[in-house]
């Protein structure tokens, strides 16, 4: 288990307070027992909420997501969800997100009947919890200090700007980024992915190549913070669907120098290089997978996502291709993803044989900063923890122990 993460929450009363008790400034899990059914069909269902606070900040949000996404990956069983607003959570919202979870052997999914034998449960467990387990919580233990890699990290220094700039000055885009934007857009563009620095009234291009997403994945540094676009299609020949999809970079070694706050540039640098179809976070090595980014996009070819694009035909070959995108394991579906790398790779291969690929653009030279102030935000305080293990534990148990537990990096 990791050090790295506690539990700053938990309780054996309804989900609905553990979701009060979200802190916006954190990236946190919620994990919680789901007692539904009634005598021998009484079981347990385990959900998890990953919960991104609007007011956190981007190194924060990044070194967080990536502790909790390994956090996560020890919940044998558990499915879940990801949302960045308390706003959005509420016991019925969570359990029709969740259906496939709860959907009886029959088949059949009621929601008042789920959140009626939950609430019932919830009653019994509660008692059992307060006769049988007396929650404890331990001494916080101050973090030891971090120690400095040797290797020299390349920092990344933000410029100055306040919100009140960002809300009224126009990004100023210049003829080569402009070049590549248009590349970008266009269906068979020169360019199928670009990079561009962290950098909401001078948009400054990063990086940008031909080579897809496993050229993409060998260009993201560790050490920066980049937003980018980069194309992906279903489909060959007549059959093609092609999106272009946003992304957010936040490299695993960032050190980020700024005064002031980095929360609004992200929608800042959305709006500036849309439009595209979808959007996705990239944080860390973990997530430069091929495969892994392949299976994040699958929900841009949905139907209910957006209208086809002028030009896009339902063929029979499309409409199973899309089918196929449904069957993927990382899901909860059985079966195997029609949208493998090697079929990914051949589709580029296709497109790369129609592009321009001798398209000439002005590459940025690297830079690097000798000294800087490293300002990386350190967790806010907690007057309680408890030990993560033990919580799991609880919550895990058939019957009694606790329903929920809220947990963050330190």
């Amino acid at each position: 288990m990791s050090q790295k993460v506690i539990c700053v929450a938990r309780g054996a009363d309804g989900v609905e307070n553990a979701f009060s008790r979200l802190d916006e400034t954190q990236v946190q899990l919620l994990y919680a027992k789901f007692p539904v059914g009634t005598g021998t069909f009484m079981r347990n269902k385990f959900i998890y909420v990953i919960f991104i606070g609007p007011n956190c900040s981007v190194v924060k949000r990044g070194k967080g997501i990536a502790e909790i996404n390994n956090f996560r990956n020890q919940l044998q069983g558990a499915a879940g969800i990801t949302v960045t607003e308390k706003s959005s959570l509420s016991l019925p919202s969570l359990i029709q997100q969740m259906r496939k979870v709860f959907v009886t052997d029959t088949g059949n999914f009621s929601l008042e009947k789920i959140q009626e034998d939950y609430k019932r449960s919830i009653v019994e467990q509660g008692r059992k919890m307060h006769r049988d387990v007396v929650v404890r919580p331990v001494v916080p233990v101050s973090p030891q200090p971090v120690q400095e890699e040797e290797d020299e990290e390349e920092e990344t220094e933000l410029p100055s700007f306040t919100s009140l700039q960002l809300s009224n000055i126009v990004c100023e885009i210049q003829d080569n980024e402009r070049r590549i934007l248009d590349a970008l857009h266009a269906d068979l563009g020169p360019l199928n992915w670009a990079t561009f620095e962290a950098n909401p009234l001078r948009l400054t291009l990063a990086d940008a190549g031909n080579g897809g997403i496993f050229e993409l994945v060998k260009r993201l540094p560790e050490t920066k913070w980049l937003f980018g676009l980069f194309r992906i299609t279903l489909g060959r020949r007549q059959d093609r669907m092609t999106r272009l999809i946003f992304f957010q970079w936040i490299g695993n070694k960032l050190r980020l120098v700024r005064q002031g706050p980095t929360t609004r540039i992200f929608p800042k640098m959305a709006s500036i290089l849309a439009p595209y179809q979808y959007e996705i976070y990239l944080v860390g090595k973990q997530d430069l997978k091929p495969q892994a980014i392949i299976d994040k996009c699958r929900h841009a070819f949905e139907d209910k996502l957006m209208a086809p694009k002028p030009g896009e035909n339902k063929s029979e070959n499309l409409i199973n291709a899309k089918a196929g995108l449904r069957h993927n394991p990382s899901n909860g579906n059985s079966g195997t993803t029609m949208f493998t790398e090697k079929e990914y790779n051949e589709i580029l291969q296709e497109e790369r044989s129609k592009m321009d690929l001798n398209f000439d653009f002005i590459r940025p030279k690297k830079k690097k900063k000798s000294c800087a102030t490293d300002i990386v935000p350190k967790s806010s305080d907690q007057s309680v923890i408890y030990n993560t293990e033990e919580t799991l534990k609880l919550i895990n148990q058939s019957e009694g122990g606790l329903i929920w537990g809220i947990f963050q990096v330190q």
